[in-house]
């Protein structure tokens, strides 16, 4: 254990311009606000939900090798996700904290990796401040509770990167398989995207450098075979679930074929067209996105782009070239390939955080180093960032939901008083620029981890019912859900996680007092209306007010309107 202790003591010394004492103290608060997110927020509908749902059915009916959902065939994502849930619930039972376990641990492994990697290419402290970086951007401490499949696949990208740069410098077969895994890993969590990552980071880079020894060799034929042989268990029952069985009508389509959907349709399909999902986001959807994702170093990340930029500028005049590439290559090309896409999301872009949060580390050290003009322009950005987000976690707690517990207000405190603390001209250029940032993002995470997101979340009527069906101890596999015609009514896989039951619909013409005596249905009020119609006199067991707590809007969050946001949904018995 000493040894294992001297170890971690040895990867944060050699710091210079920050004291190992604050890369102690940021990583712990850092861990602290994560397990809070994976320990008391409820899981959302309709993703995260939903992904923890198909993972319970897996592990309570045993096939794991073929997806379904609810009884019917699941394609859509690929079933890595779903295995490490269930490895988990076989441990620690079914529950959100070990649906989030797995995804927690690649997050941490993904800090590491750009830990790793940075530290092999430009020292020691540029990898401590990248790892910080990593792990305390907005987008990944919301990848810490809200997980999907961007949450794993952005540690097993950043892992196999760094395992190929590593397999490229030191030629040892065991970075190499290392390599093959972490790919393997994210194609079985997010299609191809895992392999067209590495492959856009890497060898652009090499052709420009003209770095020939490194573009051409036998070896990654080597990989592609390993990173094919880590496939088949999921190829295999791909297969057998969709390719040999044709007739099937899955999503719409029959004779639709497994093995081309996951390598083909799913990613590359957004920008052919083939894939039936779009929507009407412009190219510039990730530009604004990257704003808040990378918050609160987006202004170190745009100048160390730019930084790059103007280094290739350069080379124009005969004043080198800039050394690299292939971290600014990841990023730029793979962001180019997501806003090509004809369907966009916000989370598409977390893969390439860690890259962005290599260049964003590399050029704080350089600007703080160098003082002067540029060091002022972006220290004054950084307290602009730091100053919204500190509006921002007052309205939360002030205005919205008011925070009334005492503790979490003195934490709240605390952390801003070190921020206070670490503005001062008593510190190193670099710990003024970065320390104050990592204390607020600290601060906003604490307030939205422990009480925003739970306080949010009573307006989840899924999640909301479960807990009332459990305490009142009503018989589960007599809840039903109503499947009226031409009345869309979105499924919350949270009732389902919750009660760790899936809800059964049942058809309207199903309905009659005699057979719906005993069942207890959860509808919203077309529902109720219909049920009071067809059944008379019903009982209204509890009515809970209702939100799509992933789409906030303004008059919600205020608690003056509120009321004229929500909507209401019902758990009702025939009497």
């Amino acid at each position: 254990m000493q040894n294992g202790l001297d170890k971690l003591l040895g990867l944060i010394r050699g710091s210079k311009e920050i004291s190992p004492g604050f890369y102690w103290i940021g990583f712990i608060l850092i861990g602290l606000v994560y397990i809070a997110g994976a320990g008391l927020i409820r899981l959302m509908d309709v993703d995260a939900s939903q992904y923890a749902s198909i993972s319970m059915e897996m592990f309570q009916d045993g096939h794991f090798l073929q997806v379904f959902h609810r009884g019917q065939d699941y394609l859509d994502k690929p079933p890595f996700l779903f295995w490490s849930a269930i490895f988990f619930y076989k441990i620690l039972g079914v529950g959100e904290f070990s649906y989030r376990l797995s995804s927690l641990l690649f997050i941490f492994l993904g800090a590491y990796s750009t830990f790793r990697l940075s530290d092999r290419i430009f020292g020691r402290e540029t990898a401590l401040l990248a790892s910080l970086f990593m792990l305390s951007n907005q987008a990944t401490f919301l990848m810490g509770h809200d997980v999907r499949t961007d949450t794993i696949l952005t540690g097993a990208v950043i892992f196999s990167i760094w395992q190929i740069y590593e397999f490229n410098h030191r030629k040892r077969f065991g970075n190499l398989l290392l390599a093959s895994l972490g790919i393997a890993i994210s194609m079985m969590e997010k299609g191809p995207i895992g392999l067209v990552v590495p492959i856009l980071t890497f060898f652009p880079a090499w052709f420009v450098e003209k770095d020939w020894r490194f573009f051409f060799r036998w070896q990654w034929l080597a990989l592609i075979i390993l990173v094919a042989i880590f496939l088949v268990p999921m190829s295999v029952g791909l297969y057998q679930q969709f390719d040999l069985q044709p007739e099937k009508i899955v999503n719409g389509r029959s004779g639709v074929s497994g093995l081309k959907f996951f390598f083909w349709e799913q990613s590359f399909g957004r920008i052919t067209g083939e894939n039936v999902w779009k929507d009407d986001s412009t190219p510039l959807f990730f530009t604004h996105t990257f704003l808040w994702a990378f918050l609160p170093w987006m202004i170190l990340a745009i100048g160390g782009f730019i930084d790059w930029i103007i280094g290739w500028i350069k080379t124009f005049r005969g004043e080198g070239s800039p050394k690299n590439n292939f971290i600014f290559f990841g990023f730029v090309l793979t962001f180019i390939a997501f806003s090509l896409s004809q369907f966009k999301l916000p989370h598409y872009i977390n893969v390439i955080l860690p890259l962005s949060a290599i260049f964003a580390a590399d050029f704080a050290i350089r600007v703080s180093i160098r003082g002067s003009g540029s060091w002022h322009g972006f220290f004054i950005g950084q307290q602009v960032v730091n100053f919204l987000l500190l509006v921002v976690c007052l309205a939360v707690s002030i205005l919205f939901f008011p925070l009334t517990n005492p503790l979490l207000w003195l934490a709240f405190i605390l952390l801003l008083f070190a921020s206070g603390i670490l503005l001062t001209g008593k510190q190193s250029k670099l710990m003024r620029l970065v320390g104050p940032s990592l204390m607020i993002i600290l601060a906003a995470n604490l307030i939205l981890n422990t009480h925003f997101y739970p306080e949010l979340l009573k307006f989840q009527p899924g999640s909301m019912a479960a807990n009332f069906i459990n305490s009142e101890s009503l018989p589960k596999r007599k809840i039903r859900k109503l499947e009226i015609l031409d009345h869309e009514d979105y499924h919350m896989h949270s009732l389902d996680f919750y009660i760790k039951t899936q809800v059964p619909y049942i058809n309207p013409e199903q309905i009659n007092k005699e057979s719906t005596k005993e069942l207890i249905f959860f509808v919203d009020g077309v529902g109720k209306d219909f049920l009071e119609e067809s059944l008379g006199d019903i009982v209204i067991l509890k009515e809970f007010d209702q939100f799509n707590v992933t789409q906030l809007n303004f008059q919600f969050l205020l608690p003056s309107s509120r009321e004229s946001q929500l909507g209401k949904r019902y758990l009702i018995k025939g009497s």
